[in-house]
């Protein structure tokens, strides 16, 4: 028997012919947890073969971790150590064959009760996952932690250095064969198994006045992907958005006996009995709901739902579009400006404008905000009149969204003002200082970064409302990365765009950061200072020190625009 708190060497595919003899007997413990920081007094290890990236820019895909779809069962005379071994590669091919080979390793009761789909613990591949035996005569597996995927699909970051740490107990079979006997439920994956198992999707929830659809990401099975996006679309908004979307599917709801079937680009969903006595307003919604939710699989162009062989409705043709982010409005050395191509429409000369402006938010097509020296002005287009707003010269960059509010900050809060005109103070969740901030485009959810120790926490909101559409509240913190941020956009409805603070050469790195799924490092910049975003898709711009509105091409930056001091699109 090798001591207590040894590391062992975890297996590759073909292990099984080296598995050696017993182990004693070991007392049962039961405990999965996270535990804070990296240092865990393990010895070295190898890795699992299921490595892949943790930042998709960052590390390459194994050509073995891809192929892995099968694992071996228990091998005769396996001893406990190699039977957690050959339960974790059975785990990464449980999606292959229902889980049916890791539940061989597993004893009586425990094999029968184990419940794999509760939660996927989610490793970084960068990282060793070790297995080691502890001191009490259990098996340790400890693995550095990247996230961890709930039953609703829904992803949570791990922050920290955190590290997944399972313990599992053994005991013999009948015939004497080790066996799993105790273990929590769920299963630990690499990056890229993880990832060759599960595809993100977006789940679309409607808004509280059903007026828009509000993109939910989730993570879903990608075996029988269609009918898996549907079940979690059943399950209804994540826990940070339930005060702000809602569903129109009814509660209880589920797949009924007939699933979901797609013919010909054509999605037939049944639904069980509650959607029957459904209104006839509530129907269209959920046929919308389902259309929106489905239409983004590229396979569905459109969506027929029934109850139990009776149609309660069909969509029209589904028809993806790109949202074009709209002309460049921007103060210049011309005044404020619009520039759409190499066409350029002065709409406040520069002797009216004035200096000092380093901020620009469309509301909409008479409306502009401006900041001077940081505080808020409003322009009225059609009169050329500037109107101040608040002269506060604290508040951080204004922003705006589809509906025509405008949005800062400033401190811990976060400043609204209606269409008319209307102030509203939030505060955020955290109560800290915020340092960037953006608002999504729908107006729904808002982004910002709070420090946290000595680094910054980048974390997502939802905006609480009432039933005139008023902003009440804040909803609860959702965080999605962690880095030193110096600007931050919504580059689409469920991703943010994050630049990081510059070192002292002045290069930053721009980072992609889903909510709810992993980073991918973009290009880096020199001498950014603000970060420029149509919101619906497109690439996002960087602004720089010497006035220059810089768009990625490859690898490298290039100027679409000279000589401004501050930037916006005309269509947020």
């Amino acid at each position: 028997m090798m001591p207590p708190n040894s590391a062992k060497r975890l297996p590759d595919a073909n292990f099984a012919s080296r598995l050696g003899a017993n182990f004693a007997s070991r007392r049962a413990l039961l405990k999965a947890s996270l535990l804070a920081g990296a240092g865990l007094g393990l010895g070295a290890c190898a890795t699992l073969p299921t490595s892949g990236p943790v930042r998709v820019a960052d590390h390459g895909v194994r050509q073995a971790d891809l192929v892995l779809q099968y694992a071996q069962g228990p091998v005769k005379g396996a001893s406990p150590t190699q039977i957690v071994e050959g339960f974790l590669l059975a785990c990464a091919a449980g999606y292959s064959d229902e889980f049916a080979t890791a539940r061989s390793f597993l004893l009586g009761q425990a094999a029968s009760s184990w419940r794999p789909d509760a939660q996927v613990w989610i490793y970084d591949s960068a990282g060793n996952a070790r297995v080691t035996d502890a001191s009490d005569g259990s098996i340790n597996v400890s693995a550095p932690a990247l996230a961890t995927l709930d039953a609703k699909g829904i992803y949570s970051v791990a922050f920290g250095g955190a590290n997944h740490e399972l313990t599992l107990s053994l005991a013999t079979d009948g015939s004497g064969q080790w066996r799993i006997a105790a273990l929590p439920d769920g299963v630990l994956l690499s990056a890229t198994s993880f990832q060759n198992a599960f595809a993100a999707q977006n789940l679309y929830f409607f808004n509280r006045s059903r007026t828009a659809l509000v993109a939910d990401r989730r993570w879903v099975l990608r075996r029988r992907l269609t009918a898996h996006v549907v079940s979690a679309l059943l399950t209804g908004p994540a826990p940070w958005l339930n005060q702000t979307l809602s569903s129109a599917i009814p509660d209880g709801v589920t797949l009924g006996s007939g699933g979901v079937e797609v013919s010909q680009a054509v999605a037939t969903v049944d639904l069980s009995s509650e959607v029957a006595n459904a209104s006839a307003n509530d129907k269209q919604a959920i046929v919308r709901q389902l259309a929106t939710t489905l239409g983004q699989l590229g396979s569905v162009n459109q969506v027929i739902v029934d109850c139990g062989g009776t149609v309660i409705g069909s969509s029209a043709t589904i028809r993806q579009g790109h949202r074009s982010p709209g002309a460049v409005v921007a103060a210049s050395a011309a005044g404020l400006v619009r520039l759409e191509g190499n066409n350029t429409k002065v709409l406040l000369d520069a002797g009216a404008l004035g200096e000092g402006i380093n901020g620009v938010a469309v509301a909409d097509a008479n409306t502009i905000y401006l900041q001077r020296n940081n505080a808020l002005e409003r322009l009225s287009v059609s009169t050329k009149t500037l109107t101040q707003v608040n002269g506060d010269t604290d508040l951080g960059p204004v922003c705006a969204d589809n509906s025509g509010w405008v949005w800062l900050y400033q401190g811990a809060n976060v400043l609204v003002y209606s269409p008319q005109g209307t102030r509203y103070t939030l505060a955020v969740p955290s109560n800290l200082p915020i340092a960037a901030f953006d608002v999504a485009s729908d107006g729904n959810r808002l982004a910002y970064a709070v420090a946290v120790g000595e680094s910054m926490r980048v974390s997502v909101c939802a905006v609480v409302r009432d039933d005139k559409g008023v902003p009440t509240g804040l909803g609860e913190a959702y965080s999605i990365y962690q880095t030193d941020v110096a600007a931050l956009s919504w580059v689409d409805e469920v991703t943010v765009a994050v630049l990081a603070t510059a070192n002292t050469a002045g290069v930053g790195q721009l980072t992609y950061a889903p909510v709810g799924g992993m980073v991918t490092d973009m290009t880096q910049v020199t001498n950014a200072v603000r970060l420029v975003s149509g919101k619906h898709g497109g690439q996002v711009s960087v602004l720089t020190t010497q006035g220059q509105l810089m768009v990625s091409s490859g690898a490298t930056w290039v100027p679409s625009y000279s000589g401004l001091r501050a930037a916006t699109y005309s269509r947020v």
